[in-house]
């Protein structure tokens, strides 16, 4: 057995242990899809730069058949420094590029609010998880979600499902060769 193969089996053996095989693989966008901004928020399409390996990973869990989704806090709305309409143009050109590489994202999540509005959909309530498995007929053992930050891990283990990290150490492409 190959390398990449045991660690694809061992990847995916704490999932069948629970019975499910993987529905979806689910992202956060900064930091794991494309660059943070070292001086705040993308709010231009300008400024918005795919993490490398990114668009090949998005690719590859396409054509494996997993579905895509995105859960992500945009408080830059909130705060009043762009608009929805903004960022959704951002959205579109992403998934534009992403299906140019024959990847596709099939539905994005997104909180649009300042850390104080006490929403329920800010990471890390969640919110926009229940959504996403109401949406696509999952539970939280047929999914993992990839994040950068602890909120996003406060999420997943809140959500139930697997989390994988993504930093300096471990990219996006990273996890999904693990997975596969």
């Amino acid at each position: 057995m190959s390398d990449a193969s045991e660690k694809k089996d061992a990847a995916q053996s704490q999932y069948a242990g629970r019975g499910h095989n993987l529905k979806a693989i689910v992202l956060d966008r900064d930091g794991v899809i494309n660059e943070l901004m070292r001086e705040g928020y993308v709010m231009d399409w300008a400024d918005f730069r795919f993490r490398p390996g990114s668009l090949d990973a998005i690719a590859r869990i396409h054509k494996a058949g997993l579905l895509t989704l995105i859960i992500t806090n945009q408080s830059c709305i909130g705060r009043g420094m762009t608009t929805r309409e903004n960022i959704d143009s951002i959205h579109q050109r992403m998934m534009g590029q992403i299906e140019e590489h024959g990847g596709k994202i099939d539905k994005i999540y997104m909180c649009p609010h300042a850390p104080d509005d006490g929403c329920d959909c800010r990471k890390p309530e969640i919110a926009n998880f229940k959504r996403a498995m109401a949406d696509f007929d999952m539970g939280p053992d047929d999914f993992i979600y990839i994040g950068d930050y602890k909120t996003d891990r406060e999420a997943a283990e809140r959500t139930g499902c697997g989390f994988e990290m993504v930093d300096e150490r471990q990219s996006l492409a990273d996890v999904v060769d693990r997975y596969l």
